[in-house]
């Protein structure tokens, strides 16, 4: 697996409320679909499980399994997420 592309899928631009909701800056032309990828670091490990994404201006907001405060969040900022090529439509 380690031979497959990895792309470069979003960016965790930072929190959004107190309860540490995810804010993400999308590059896929439908932003949603990235809550329905395996996102993975650029090393290949895991990276984020989202689920109740909503769209916003440039991403989407989310809510992550990993990430339970505004800290965690906060501490995300930065994070490139990626997908393998071939989990792409």
């Amino acid at each position: 697996m380690s031979d497959q592309k990895l792309l470069l899928v979003a960016r965790v631009a930072g929190a959004f409320g107190v309860r540490g909701d995810l804010r993400l800056t999308t590059f896929t032309e439908d932003p949603q679909a990235v809550a329905g990828y395996r996102l993975l670091r650029k090393d290949g490990s895991p990276g984020l499980t989202l689920s109740q994404a909503r769209p916003t201006k440039g991403g989407i907001l989310c809510r992550a399994k990993e990430v339970a405060t505004r800290e965690d969040a906060e501490a995300l900022r930065g994070l490139q997420l990626f997908v393998h090529r071939d989990d792409l439509p």
